[in-house]
């Protein structure tokens, strides 16, 4: 079955924006608690795409590698190959089936996106309205809001397990929400520089989106 295109275009742009950077001024919260000391972070995932009315559009499993500031490795194995791979200035979605790789600005990338609530170049309190939500039984909650009301996304909630992010929840501004969860977390595992940097093959179309090349 071909996937929609648009349904991975959407994806992409929610985890790019998810993990491009970290915080440095969020006030005291399961956030930062969870961000002390983080250097790396690698997890298994499993992503659902939900429309309006709470049906499943997609149901997607990967991989995920996280190296602050700014790197990550977001891979899609299932249903589809997709990687989505950023070394902090430069990002490569490639996607296998499409034999393609488009490559634009990291900084362009994160521009109106959650990117701002994982950056250390930002006041994330300025940009985002931060509330710890009532917890569970399994999990403490934290919802920011953007105050630019015009951002793509309404509200990210954060879930977390003793002091350990154990999924994530975006709302976009389409009625359409992004449940994430990790399993098989890892801890600042040793990760190298080499693992956030794509080289394409010769047959793989490049489409090439920086404004400067």
């Amino acid at each position: 079955m071909k996937i929609n295109t648009d349904i991975r275009l959407r994806s992409s742009a929610f985890i790019c924006g998810l993990f491009l950077c970290l915080p440095v001024n969020a006030g005291k919260n399961p956030l930062d608690v969870f961000l002390d000391g983080l250097e790396t972070f690698s997890a298994d995932f499993e992503q659902r795409l939900l429309d309006s009315s709470g049906e499943v559009l997609e149901t997607s499993k990967g991989t995920v590698q996280l190296r602050r500031p700014g790197m990550f490795s977001w891979l899609y194995r299932e249903p589809y190959t997709q990687k989505i791979i950023s070394d902090g200035k430069t990002l490569w979605i490639y996607e296998e089936d499409l034999e393609q790789v488009t490559i634009s600005d990291a900084s362009a990338a994160v521009q109106d996106t959650p990117a701002l609530i994982f950056s250390g170049h930002y006041d994330i309190a300025e940009h985002y309205v931060i509330n710890e939500l009532e917890n569970d039984a399994e999990y403490v909650w934290l919802e920011l809001t953007p105050r630019n009301l015009e951002a793509q996304y309404r509200a990210l909630r954060l879930a977390f397990s003793d002091n350990e992010l154990s999924g994530m929840i975006l709302f976009d501004s389409l009625g359409q929400t992004l449940l994430i969860t990790f399993m098989n977390s890892r801890r600042n595992p040793e990760l190298e520089r080499e693992y956030f940097r794509f080289t394409p093959a010769d047959n793989i179309d490049v489409i090439d989106a920086r404004k400067t090349h």
